[in-house]
């Protein structure tokens, strides 16, 4: 793709791969230690999680100046769905067009569905009929296996979808609060206990694992994750699966973390970081190098993941970008997911009643937020 990108332009690209550790948030501090270190790259490939933190720390530049020099490079992205790109303008300026998005989803084990004499739910299901799922999947087989309906979820991604189908979330609106300890949110963190601890339909989590190789040996019913598994299943060659939304509570809220390839401030060369921008997140880069374990953004190549063969229900991975909701990903976005994978750990330890951890999540999201 850079090659035609040299072709097409007479400019020149070097990759530079960032070595991190730490997640998202290990990478973009590896980021921020380049730029302070006089080595900025032009162009940052991030996630949404690491948009406000690069937008309030000026790391990155609008790109409207550039839109207006370059309409036919702006006009590559013109395809792109409007609601997942929607949370990188600001004040009428664009920071960045997406390349990729994933959201979470249900993947349910087709071989312990046969099992269990079930078969595959309606892609939009409720609670109610979840949970009698994750009861019937849950069994000692006769040779002394223990199978599980379900891996409750543990990351920040995941726990912030499960929220939005509850009609609850991390944060307000505005990010500038956490709302954590709401009534709706206390229900749901205490159905994802109950799971483990009343039910008994669920194991203790290992938050390092998120359930994928037991999932994928037939031990768990059902895991939370986007269209990334299906990276897992090729390279496994497990393919006894199949996809439905999050079970829905309060309403079927599906949650959206889109990728963006935005402008370095620090870099010399914006207008041929600002051309690369473009050309990255244009449909054509979209459909020849998008891997399988993403969603595009652009809505011609979505058509791609509409039709594609595995998982049967692959459709409402492209379907879902109506309904979606971007994630909730303030500057301080590293320190709340330390602050969310302590006590949620806790409650599932069953260390801590949710109330009170809830309680004391707020409290110290809160004051991250303010500052301290």
């Amino acid at each position: 793709m850079l090659e035609d990108f040299y072709n097409e332009t007479g400019i020149s690209v070097e990759v530079i791969y960032v070595a991190s550790t730490g997640g998202w948030g290990g990478f973009f501090s590896k980021i921020q230690t380049m730029i302070a270190g006089g080595d900025a790259p032009d162009v940052i490939r991030i996630a949404i999680e690491g948009f406000e933190l690069f937008l309030d720390n000026g790391i990155i530049v609008p790109l409207n100046e550039y839109e207006e020099k370059y309409p036919e490079f702006a006009a590559l992205v013109s395809d792109n769905h409007e609601k997942l790109t929607e949370p990188f303008t600001v004040d009428g300026q664009i920071y960045g067009y997406g390349f990729d998005w994933n959201n979470v989803v249900t993947h349910i084990n087709l071989n312990l569905l046969e099992e269990a004499g079930l078969e595959m739910p309606d892609v939009e299901w409720t609670t109610e009929e979840f949970l009698e799922y994750a009861k019937a999947m849950t069994m000692t087989r006769e040779d002394g296996t223990q199978t599980y309906g379900v891996y409750v979820p543990t990351s920040y991604f995941q726990l912030n979808a499960w929220l939005y189908n509850w009609g609850a979330a991390i944060l307000s609106d505005d990010m500038t609060e956490s709302v954590i300890n709401s009534p709706e949110a206390v229900e749901m963190f205490q159905f994802l206990h109950d799971l483990i601890y009343v039910e008994g339909v669920a194991p203790i989590p290992d938050s390092a694992t998120g359930g994928e190789g037991e999932f994928m040996s037939n031990q768990i019913g059902m895991i939370f994750g986007g269209r990334w598994l299906l990276n897992g299943y090729n390279t496994n060659g497990f393919y006894d699966v199949d996809v439905a939304y999050i079970s829905t509570e309060a309403a079927n809220q599906v949650i959206s973390g889109v990728g963006i390839f935005p402008v370095a401030a620090a870099s010399d060369k914006k207008d041929e970081a600002y051309k690369l921008s473009a050309w990255l997140c244009s449909a054509d880069a979209q459909g020849r190098i998008m891997e399988n374990g993403a969603i595009p953004t652009s809505t011609s190549c979505m058509e791609t993941v509409r039709e594609a063969e595995f998982p049967a229900n692959s459709y409402i991975f492209a379907d879902s970008a109506d309904i979606a909701r971007s994630v909730q990903c303030p500057a301080e976005y590293a320190d709340l997911q330390e602050i969310l994978d302590r006590y949620v750990g806790l409650i599932y330890a069953d260390e801590m009643d949710v109330q009170s951890a809830l309680d004391a999540c707020k409290e110290e999201m809160d004051l991250v937020l303010m500052g301290f």
